[in-house]
């Protein structure tokens, strides 16, 4: 494990994408209890895909313990399909974690996306977000933390190079469409990402080796995720060797407690 300053935050490399997933889940921990003990609750942002799959498990085996009463769960984006369709994030996360650990229902805000439009649904999200939060208007909410994957184009959430919707300044939720399926989205904005305390980018696979290379090394990048890591308060860059390889910091990972898990 290595740690480079990247920016306003750090950059942690293991060998495997299962050490990295480890690690990113006691960070996590590490801050759902920080959190919760001083302002009362703990309020998280999640994120689907494949390469979460591990740290919500470490989640759900290790955090029992967790203060889940004061924890509020929401999503970083979601597909604009059922509840239960297998491309909703909110059924991998509620497969993978949530039924796993003691969190009220009342605590869990998905995305509504029984609503009759991406559109109709993002505003009903954008509205629950601001009634938790207490905030009216177009100010932004501050989340704890948000935990963000990075896409092979460089996309965070469901934030895509070269949209519209990045250029949104305003609102907390909007609809997304995609180039790939599921074409209709929902996302937090970018503001949203940016103004959050934390943000953890778990980033695994040496097909976005080049990429990673880009979003951490390249001040002037405009490709969303990069966008993130500019302008959040604290990043934290945690990946496994591959997505890793095309850095040129010098950096070689070491072996750690994380890689036997």
């Amino acid at each position: 494990m290595v740690f480079l300053m990247a920016g306003k935050g750090t950059l942690s490399v293991f060998d495997t994408g299962k050490a990295a997933a480890a690690f990113a889940a006691e960070s996590w921990m590490k801050a759902c209890r920080e959190s919760a003990q001083t302002k009362g609750y703990f309020a998280a942002a999640l994120s689907g895909g494949r390469t979460p799959i591990h740290f919500y498990r470490v989640l759900s085996d290790n955090g029992k313990g967790l203060p889940w009463s004061k924890t509020h769960i929401f999503f970083a984006d979601e597909r604009y399909v059922p509840a239960t369709h297998k491309e909703s994030n909110y059924r991998m996360v509620r497969e993978r974690l949530l039924s796993h650990v003691p969190v009220p229902e009342d605590n869990v805000h998905r995305v509504r996306t029984q609503e009759a439009t991406a559109e109709r649904a993002a505003e009903t999200y954008e509205q629950e977000i601001r009634d938790f939060f207490g905030i009216e208007g177009d100010r932004i909410p501050e989340f704890d933390l948000i935990m963000l994957g990075i896409g092979e184009d460089g996309h965070t959430a469901s934030l895509f190079p070269s949209t519209r919707p990045l250029e949104d300044e305003k609102r907390a939720a909007i609809p997304v469409a995609a180039e790939k399926p599921p074409y209709a989205r929902i996302s937090l904005t970018l503001p949203v990402l940016t103004t959050a305390q934390r943000i953890i980018f778990l980033v695994a696979g040496g097909e976005k080796a080049g990429v990673v290379r880009e979003i951490v090394e390249d001040s002037e990048s405009r490709l969303p995720a990069s966008l993130v890591k500019q302008r959040a308060k604290n990043v934290q860059f945690v990946m496994d060797e591959g997505a890793a390889s095309l850095l040129t910091l010098g950096i070689r990972p070491r072996r750690s407690f994380y890689d036997r898990l």
